[in-house]
Parts: C-alpha cells; structure tokens; sequence
C-alpha cells in the first residue's frame, strides 16, 4: 500500500512551462520514493521525481521555487532532499 502526503502551494506562474498550473499539489509517494507534482483541477500528473529513502513531510519554497523533503530512513537517520520544482528534478545532496 503507497501512503501519499498532499501539500497545496500556490506557484504563482513560477514554472517555466505553460502547462504548469498556478496552484499545484505536491504529492509523496512513500513507497515509490518519489515526489509528484499534481494539478489539482485535471488531476494529471505534471511531473515526477525522486525523494529519497522514507520521505515524510514536504514544504513549498514562499516563492514556490523549490520543495523540501524530509526523509527518516526507515528511522536509521535523516536527511533533507532538495527538489528544484521550475525545473522539475532533484538536487544533489550539499
């Protein structure tokens, strides 16, 4: 069974391509690892992209810039993940 989180921002026309909605759902998929930017009016699947080992909780940027994951681990340890979301892909750990 996937456990999903849902998270509403409100991009304010940040994302590059047209086909991007002003507001977006941001979406974790803990068993698949991922995140998903989802349009909440279609419910289409705009973008998918790696989140790291047992992602929990994610947050929009103020300027809906970037998204940021937090990952237990399965409770070993904790780490941030980074997702550039104008970009629509994950940055390299610092």
């Amino acid at each position: 069974m996937t456990s999903t989180l849902l998270f509403a921002f409100a991009g304010m026309g940040l994302f590059g391509a047209e086909s991007m909605p002003r507001e977006a759902l941001l979406v974790l998929a803990k068993t698949d690892q991922t995140l998903s930017i989802v349009d909440p009016a279609t419910r289409k699947v705009l973008a998918r992209m790696p989140s790291g080992p047992d992602p929990h909780e994610v947050v929009a940027s103020s300027d809906g810039k970037f998204a940021y994951i937090s990952n237990y681990g399965g409770g070993a340890y904790n780490t941030l993940t980074i997702v550039d979301l104008m970009a629509q892909k994950t940055l390299a750990p610092p």
